[in-house]
């Protein structure tokens, strides 16, 4: 059979991008093409899960109805393929069956995940790597900038701090290095180093040229009025520039350019107050630019300086973190494949993933950033020019639904793409199998008519570019779209003792009642900005008892239980932290704890009480489970909770499941806990959401109260350069990068910064329309936008909708500006009724029954006495102490320091701890652990052999039925021409050591077996040839087992 070349389908919303890519992979595989030669890729995890389902779903109708099959049929005839029999269909269903554990639909992020996995070595990754959560992110984040802070002193990095603030450094460090990382560390990636040496200094007058220009600036006289008398604004600026003569270390001329002569001139006027500006007001004021620009440019190009060092710092002390941690972030993934160019590579997919791409599906490609595409970009290529060969690339995607800039996603990248396919491979699709006519008729009266007159004038050439791209859209006859419809704008009603600004999310409210009172059926949708809002609005929803549900999801903690059973947890890892014990003495806990046998009796807020609530705790979590070791608790506390709690309560315990600790501490989960994201399935008909969150959604009735937010309040924290025009197909090429530059500064500087900014504020402009295009175009049957009483800010959605639907009619309290259809059509809506569930069931989650997974450390009771806590602590500070250490038996000067930073709730137990390790380092025991030539004797080591130090090593190996998974403090490696041939396995113990240090180094000898076992298994070492060694810091002395 045959099929079409390239396609490139700009796609206008609700116009079924996801039913054209399942007809493009259905075609192909009719066409006799094998599913694992598709590589379908996609942007989100939901996404990518549809359009298997869809497939599955489409070809399996068609082989048990008729009638879906001659819709099938007719689906792949407009999809440029021919008619298929029932035979062929069955057919490509069963080899897609027969072939789905090879079958690659996915997201990108997934695909490259897959693709980085199998290239570890090229990529440069750290053995066993995986996507870190994002609270485990932060904390690599965080501990980057301490090593930052630390590593010059306090004096450096108070210099440090001085720069990339321009000498205004506020008191909160370490807050404003994250927001420069977080913001900046991407694009310090993508930019070459150079392109931060901007701008360029230029030389400030001499005095005899101030002299000069003086001279002909006093010969300037005042304008005078009718009257005879001065012109009080000329007198008044010329006033300001003469003090600036007389006084120049005193007066900074930057301000004089806020007002006055200097703010006209430099705004290009050639008047002032109605009268010619002279030449020698010109040559005076182009004086102080000159001044200025000197000063402005040294300290703008040192900030810019200190940012790319900080940067660079940043991006060295945390890849170090990540390695240690084991994993990267999802961003890591593709600049790692593009560095290495594993997709340039011949073979790649065929030799490593044992597939061979013969066809590319790219969805929703207007999201794809740079790094991506750039990643991708080899595989793009290797297939666009291959069509003789019967290779395609499909592509789907929209630029006026391009909302994710904030994260790097670039429209552009649909241009890239079809440079490299065939001519004429480009169509639209502007019908919408979603939405009603009516409310098109809405997005296309407001995108159609952009620019309004006098609308942001100096932004026109932005908005006419993202026009360029809208069609006018129609509802596709005899779709799921084609019925009555309404849409409407109106200005919020008052409402008493409230700010207008507050007033549409309250008329929001009242309409999600109205809606359910007139189609209970009816799915709803309130559409905000921000996350924030979220909670809010769904708490102001279910104080008039409407059911509402969060589909951006908060932190589980937001549940008043949840909190509770986290702060237990708190109580748990931190018995002396008096807020804690406060919190859960005046919680349900006290009374329910009777339902755990033995359970400590007293006042909950006595230390002492906590700790041995502690200890019973940790020992039931040691003995039975994170999971078992609760639940008694949550049962009890969910029996005595509202349905919203005992279902947050369930998400808990199933995230427990997940994210279970690895070794004795609970404060990565805790942290976990606290800050992971998760939406509340009720079930509700009425959702809470983001306009990003709502992409690729579709709701019967979608209301938009948030339409006033200005979409140029918040500043870019960098300007960026880029050719405006690269070569047809290549990415725009990075030239210069620079901090912020306010709007003053650029007239200042001139270009290339006036420049900058406006490419900075076009890619905010255009985002921003494109959200309200997103938002508009969710909804199905019914959209109700609503503004406030009040002039809104000129860049908003609320002043494009009034200027295109309410032809800037007075925003009166109330007022319909504009209404098209019937406001009862909702009636006409049905539905399969959704109700929430009222009872949550606290599982039983419980560990396979085949085989158990357990920790070496199990083979001893850490939690059985009451100096656990202290000893525990001593511990962990000792341990992390340790782990600095490579090849040298002496702490750093600056330990007290390191330790307070990395566990500021443990400082109290800091002033044991040090010296006790200091003491142990001293000993002969632990000094020639410590030493490489001694620990190469030990191993055998010969002329080429190689000692590889690995420490704190996580492992995971299954021995028998068990899985066994701890972290190994030292581990050292004699490699012999490149092969593991013999090992060294050091445990630390900071035990009390009541008899023998053999008696104490006995009782963790199966331990230190299971050690020796999961080395053996995973290097491939003969087990004799791995010793282990137990090292006491209580009196430095080191064990052979």
């Amino acid at each position: 059979m045959t099929f079409s070349d390239h396609l490139l389908s700009r796609a206008s919303a609700g116009s079924g991008k996801t039913h054209q890519l399942t007809s493009r992979f259905i075609g192909l595989l009719v066409a006799g093409e094998e599913p694992c030669g598709i590589l379908a890729v996609t942007f989100t995890r939901l996404a990518a899960g549809e359009i298997l389902e869809r497939i599955l779903g489409r070809m399996l109708k068609a082989t048990r109805n008729r009638s879906e099959l001659q819709k099938l049929q007719d689906s792949l005839v407009e999809a440029d393929f021919p008619s298929p029999s029932l035979e062929q269909v069955e057919d490509a269903l069963r080899r897609l069956i027969d072939d789905l554990h090879r079958c690659h639909i996915s997201t990108l992020d997934a695909f490259f995940s897959r693709l980085a996995l199998a290239h570890t070595f090229e990529c440069g990754l750290p053995p066993g790597w995986a996507i870190l959560e994002q609270d485990q992110l932060n904390a690599v984040r965080a501990g980057a900038i301490q090593k930052i802070l630390a590593q010059g002193g306090p004096a450096d990095a108070r210099l440090l701090m001085h720069r990339l603030s321009r000498g205004s450094a506020s008191s909160q460090v370490s807050d404003q290095l994250q927001q420069i990382v977080s913001s900046a560390h991407e694009k310090f990636l993508e930019f070459p180093v150079d392109e931060w040496n901007n701008p360029e200094i230029s030389s400030p007058p001499d005095q005899k040229e101030i002299d000069l220009v003086r001279e002909q600036f006093e010969s300037v006289e005042c304008p005078l009025t009718k009257a005879g008398t001065p012109k009080k604004h000329w007198e008044k600026s010329l006033e300001k520039i003469r003090m600036w003569f007389d006084d120049r270390e005193g007066v900074d001329p930057l301000t004089l350019f806020s007002s006055g002569l200097p703010k006209a001139l430099s705004a290009g006027e050639s008047s002032y107050s109605g009268e010619d500006i002279p030449d020698e007001i010109r040559v005076t004021i182009q004086l102080l630019g000159n001044i200025i620009r000197s000063d402005l440019s040294r300290t703008i190009r040192s900030q810019n300086l200190a940012t790319r060092e900080l940067l660079a710092s940043y991006d060295q002390f945390r890849t170090e973190g990540l390695h240690a941690h084991g994993g990267v972030g999802y961003q890591d993934v593709p600049l790692a494949l593009t560095i290495a160019g594993v997709l340039a590579a011949p073979g790649t997919i065929l030799y490593r993933l044992d597939a061979n791409t013969r066809h590319l599906l790219l969805d929703e490609f207007q999201d794809t950033s740079m790094v991506q595409f750039a990643a991708l970009q080899p595989l793009i290529e290797e297939v666009a020019s291959d069509a003789d060969g019967g290779r395609t690339v499909f592509c789907v995607g929209d630029p006026k639904q391009a909302i994710y800039g904030w994260r790097g996603g670039r429209a552009e990248v649909l241009d890239l793409i079809e440079a490299y396919l065939k001519p004429g491979s480009n169509r639209t699709l502007d019908a919408s199998y979603r939405s009603s006519q009516e409310i098109l008729d809405g997005v296309n009266q407001v995108f159609g008519n952009l620019p309004p007159a006098g609308w942001l004038e100096q932004d026109q050439v932005a908005i006419t570019s993202w026009c360029d791209n809208f069609h006018d859209q129609f509802t596709a006859s005899g779709g799921p779209g084609d019925a009555p419809g309404h849409v409407v704008l109106k200005v919020a009603r008052e409402h008493p003792d409230r700010n207008p600004e507050v007033c549409p999310y309250i008329d929001a409210i009242d309409e999600v009642e109205r809606v359910i009172q007139k189609s209970p059926e009816a799915s709803i949708a309130i559409l905000v900005r921000k996350n924030r809002n979220i909670a809010r609005m769904v708490a102001a929803l279910r104080e008039r008892g409407i059911d509402a549900s969060e589909e951006g999801g908060n932190p589980l903690v937001d549940s008043p239980a949840v909190g509770r059973l986290v702060a237990l947890l708190e109580l748990v890892e931190h018995p002396g932290d008096a807020t804690m014990r406060f919190a859960i003495a005046r919680s349900p806990f006290p009374d329910l704890a009777g339902v755990i046998e033995g359970f400590p009796t007293g006042d909950w807020e006595d230390p002492e009480v906590a700790k041995a609530i502690s200890s019973l705790m940790r020992s039931r979590i040691h003995q039975l489970g994170i999971i078992e070791a609760i639940s008694p608790l949550a049962r009890e506390l969910a029996r005595i909770s509202s349905p919203e709690d005992r279902i947050r309560i369930h998400q808990m315990l199933e995230q427990l499941h997940i994210r279970r600790p690895g070794g004795c501490r609970l404060e990565d989960l805790i942290t976990h806990l606290r800050t992971h994201r998760l939406s509340s399935p009720s079930g509700s008909r009425v959702q809470v959401m983001t306009v990003h969150q709502a992409k690729g959604l579709g709701r019967d009735v979608v209301i938009l109260p948030e339409l006033a937010v200005n979409w140029f309040e918040v500043l870019p924290g960098l300007l960026e350069q880029r050719d405006p025009s690269p070569p047809r197909g290549a990415q725009p090429r990075a030239q210069l990068i620079s901090r912020y530059i306010k709007k003053m500064e650029q007239q200042i500087l001139g270009e290339p910064y006036i420049e900058m900014n406006r490419q900075a504020r076009q890619s905010r402009l255009q985002e921003a329309l494109s959200i309200l295009y997103v938002a508009m175009t969710r909804a199905k049957r019914s959209l109700t936008m609503i503004i406030p009483a009040k002039k809104p800010p000129e860049a908003s959605a609320a002043a494009v909708l009034w200027k295109t639907l309410g032809q800037e009619q007075p925003l009166e309290a109330g007022t319909i500006l504009f209404e098209k259809g019937d406001a009862d059509s909702i009636t006409t809506i049905t539905g399969d009724p959704v109700k929430a569930s009222q009872q949550a069931r606290i599982p039983d989650l419980q560990a396979s029954k085949a085989g158990s997974t357990r920790s070496p450390s199990q083979h001893t009771a850490f939690f059985s006495t009451a100096k656990s806590s202290r000893a525990r602590s001593i511990g962990t500070l000792a341990h992390y102490a340790l782990e600095l250490l490579d090849w040298n038996a002496e702490l750093p000067p600056e330990m007290d320091q390191i330790l307070a930073r990395e566990y500021p709730r443990l400082v109290q137990f800091i002033d044991e701890a040090v010296p006790l390790l200091r003491h142990a380092l001293g000993e002969q025991g632990l000094k020639e652990i410590l030493d490489r030539e001694a620990t190469g004797q030990r191993l055998g080591q010969q002329d080429g052999d190689q000692i590889v130090l690995e420490r704190e090593v996580p492992f995971c190996c299954k021995l028998g039925e068990d899985v066994l998974n701890g972290i190994i403090d030292r581990l050292v490696i004699l490699e012999r021409n490149g092969q593991p041939i013999a090992a060294e396995v050091i445990d630390f113990k900071t035990d009390q050591i009541s008899g023998s240090a053999q008696e104490t180094a006995d009782k963790h000898r199966d331990q230190l077996e299971s050690y020796r076992s999961a080395v053996s298994r995973t290097w491939g070492i003969d087990p004799d040839r791995i010793s282990t060694r137990i090292a006491l810091i209580q009196n430095g002395a080191v064990v052979n087992l």
